[in-house]
C-alpha cells in the first residue's frame, strides 16, 4: 500500500483500464469460456483499482453480475468442458484478487464454492490445459482460508501437468504460454 505506480507504467496503466471500462459490455458479453472473461476484468480492473487513487470502476457491480451467474454447484458456464474449465480458473483468480483487495466477503465464498467443485467433479482421466487453469486459483483460496485441501488439490492438479515445452497446437501440446506460466 505504500508503493504508488507512477511515470510511464502508471499511464500504461491508465490506458489500459479506460479500455476495459470502455469495452466492458463486449468483453463481458463473451461467455462461450464460463467464468473466463468476468475473471480476467474483475482482476485486471481489481488490481488497477488498487494501484490508482480508488477511482471508482464499477466493480461491485460487476461482481454483481458475475455471482448472478455461478451456478448452484460452484462452476461457471452451463457445460462441463475444456472451455468452462479454462475459464474456471480464471474465475478462480479473478475473484480471489477481488477478494483480496476489497475484502468482500461474497467474491471469497463464490472462490471457495467454485473450488469446492474442483474438488467434487474434477476429471483427472482428461487434464489438459483447460483442466490445470485452476492450480493457480486453488492455491489462492488455500491461502485465503488456510484450508490444507485446496492447497493439496493444485498440488495433485499440477503433477498432471507435461513439464515439457512444445510447439502450441503441436502433437506434443496445446498449452497457451500464458496458461503454461499461470500453472
Amino acid at each position: 500500500s505504500q508503493i504508488k505506480v507512477r511515470g510511464a507504467f502508471e499511464s500504461r496503466l491508465e490506458i489500459g483500464v479506460a479500455h476495459l471500462l470502455d469495452q466492458k459490455d463486449t468483453i463481458l458479453a463473451m461467455t462461450d469460456w464460463g467464468g473466463d472473461q468476468y475473471g480476467r476484468w474483475i482482476s485486471a480492473v481489481a488490481l488497477t483499482y488498487y494501484q490508482s487513487d480508488k477511482q471508482d470502476f464499477h466493480l461491485d457491480s460487476c461482481l454483481e453480475d458475475f455471482l448472478e451467474t455461478q451456478s448452484d454447484h460452484g462452476m461457471f458456464g452451463t457445460e462441463l468442458d475444456g472451455q468452462n474449465w479454462w475459464g474456471s480458473g480464471r474465475a478462480l483468480i479473478g475473484l480471489y484478487e477481488y477478494w483480496e483487495i476489497t475484502q468482500d466477503p461474497r467474491a471469497l465464498a463464490a472462490a471457495t464454492d467454485l473450488a469446492d467443485f474442483y474438488l467434487s467433479d474434477y476429471p483427472f482421466d482428461e487434464a489438459d490445459t483447460n483442466h490445470q487453469q485452476g492450480v493457480e486459483g486453488l492455491v489462492a483460496v488455500w491461502r485465503a482460508t488456510g484450508e490444507r485441501k485446496y492447497l493439496d488439490f493444485a498440488e495433485r492438479l499440477f503433477a498432471t501437468l507435461d513439464p515439457g515445452c512444445g510447439v502450441p497446437e503441436g502433437d506434443a501440446h496445446g498449452h497457451h504460454t500464458h496458461g503454461y506460466l499461470c500453472c
